[in-house]
């Protein structure tokens, strides 16, 4: 039965993730550049220019009661109204807080960060397009075009195992990259043409054959009989030498 590729979904889920954070990043670094920062700064400049003027005017108010002269009704509606903007500027005593020094460049940081969405749409739509699709007769239908079973004449699975990618190889020396985790069922078809190349490493669904230690020589059981035939040859060696002294 033909084997057909899909999309992985962890794959788009975590494009999707990546878009999203990019987004959000982009966004809130744009925001606090163009809006939240000025502002910080506005309202710092304008408290330090309110709490100046309410200092400036209290000197002025004890100069007058020095001589014995009362404030006038414009001063003292004056500072009636910086008071009431210093309550506003400063809730509960706490003093607005300037932009630090590297706030602007930080957040040009996270703005960097929008040209990535696109990115990541566009590498989502490329991998959408691409279908893999081997034929029972070991056709390979691949995005680069369609090679027939005659024309793999190898596939290369040096990283399968860490990676979950493979290459097969064309027989006029093209290589073609198939990976398991942008595509489901890219095992299933690595998988079949392993076990065709290779049928003593690699089972069809691309899971290493492991060699069994029973059919493999035993070294160890080998010397212990080379020695026990030693011991022997000698041993007869021995008998021999004391006939021929009795004789």
């Amino acid at each position: 039965m033909p084997v057909t590729t899909t999309i992985a979904k962890s794959f788009v889920g975590w494009m999707l993730i990546f878009m999203i954070l990019c987004l959000v990043f982009g966004l809130w670094g744009l925001y606090d550049l163009t809006i939240d920062i000025p502002h910080r700064q506005q309202q710092h400049d304008r408290f330090v220019e309110v709490q100046q003027r309410l200092a400036a005017l209290n000197e002025i108010s004890t100069a007058r009661e020095a001589s014995g002269q009362p404030i006038t009704d414009e001063e003292f509606a004056e500072y009636t109204s910086l008071e009431e903007e210093m309550q506003q500027l400063a809730p509960g005593g706490v003093n607005p807080v300037p932009p630090g020094k590297f706030d602007p460049l930080i957040q040009w940081i996270y703005i960097l960060c929008l040209p990535c969405v696109p990115y990541f749409i566009l590498q989502l739509g490329r991998a959408k397009g691409k279908i893999y699709r081997l034929d029972d007769d070991m056709t390979l239908h691949l995005p680069e075009g369609t090679w027939k079973a005659k024309d793999i004449v190898d596939i290369d699975m040096s990283r399968w195992m860490a990676k979950s990618i493979a290459w097969v190889v064309h027989v006029d020396g093209t290589r073609v990259k198939l990976d398991d985790y942008l595509y489901t069922n890219t095992h299933l078809i690595v998988g079949e043409i392993a076990h065709r190349k290779y049928p003593e490493k690699w089972d069809s669904e691309a899971k290493q054959i492991k060699t069994s230690p029973e059919s493999e020589p035993d070294d160890e059981a080998g010397d212990d009989i080379e020695d026990d035939s030693e011991a022997m040859a000698g041993g007869n060696n021995e008998e021999r030498q004391g006939e021929e002294e009795v004789k």
